[in-house]
């Protein structure tokens, strides 16, 4: 059983908690090999590493903030080098229920060094019962695109915790997996207090030659159930390596409403199904 399963992924019907992915090298930036080149974990992005990875937040409508989720993933390769990549971006919410999700599609370098990160920009809207999406940076349409399907939003409440204890689960002839998840406690994180879980997922391969060792997955996240927020996510796969969410510059204010809205130089596209009528 994979723990990145655990994570809620957004869907065009699920607010965002979590976004989760890989990274994997990028064969067609023209960017220097993220393997052997110093890494700069102060940039939004790391040129030569593409990324899936964002994280978003639950649809809380009374509890507004801003912040920048931070992503490091290290992965060892076959070759014994190991990919390190960071990614940035911004994830919103407004008191009247608005989310603003961003996705790391791409980064390279400029002709003059400066480092472009491309972004999938995702925008909840439950009051008007839209979903609105554009892209930035690259070679981009000035193009965003909204979707009319109030029938299709699903709401939470909040963050729930993980249940304390252990399980196991198998696959027939195959394997084992145990799963244990235990409390952490409670630490500030950005200013907040957040309460700590960690599961671990130990599998045994049966009958798996030359494999005799169990795989084992960490899962760490450190949410506020106070603010419906993940504070602090972290995966440590021995298949797809270690990936390490952070939330920076918290800010519990209300965000600049245009955060909620495509740049004025993009043009809208109403994509609405036949069936519905905005309102």
């Amino acid at each position: 059983m994979s723990t990145r399963n655990l994570l809620r992924t957004w869907t065009r019907c699920v607010p965002p908690l979590a976004l989760a992915g890989l990274l994997s090298l990028a064969s067609d930036l023209p960017a220097q090999d993220p393997r052997t080149a110093a890494p700069d974990d102060s940039a939004p992005c790391t040129p030569g590493v593409r990324s899936w990875v964002g994280y978003g937040a639950l649809n809380v409508s009374d509890a507004p903030y801003s912040g920048t989720w931070k992503v490091t993933f290290d992965q060892k390769m076959s070759d014994g080098k190991t990919v390190h990549g960071v990614t940035r971006t911004l994830s919103a919410r407004s008191s009247d229920g608005k989310l603003r999700s961003e996705a790391s599609v791409g980064c390279s370098l400029d002709k003059d060094g400066h480092v472009l990160q491309q972004l999938t920009i995702h925008i909840l809207d439950p009051a008007a019962g839209t979903f609105l999406d554009w892209t930035v940076g690259g070679a981009v349409l000035k193009v965003a695109h909204r979707e009319y399907a109030p029938d299709r939003l699903s709401y939470s409440a909040g963050i729930s915790e993980w249940p304390v204890g252990e399980r196991s689960s198998s696959i027939p002839g195959k394997s084992v997996t145990t799963t244990r998840i235990e409390s952490l406690g409670t630490r500030m994180i950005a200013g907040v207090q957040a309460q700590g879980q960690r599961l671990t997922a130990t599998t045994i391969y049966l009958n798996a030659p030359g494999n005799p060792n169990p795989s084992i997955t960490l899962h760490e996240r450190w949410i506020s159930i106070e603010h419906g927020l993940l504070l602090s996510d972290i995966v440590d796969d021995p298949d797809r390596g270690r990936t390490e969410a952070v939330m920076e510059n918290l800010s519990l204010k209300e965000p600049d409403p245009s955060l909620f809205v495509p740049p004025t130089d993009y043009t809208l596209m109403e994509i609405y199904p036949k069936t519905t009528t905005p309102h």
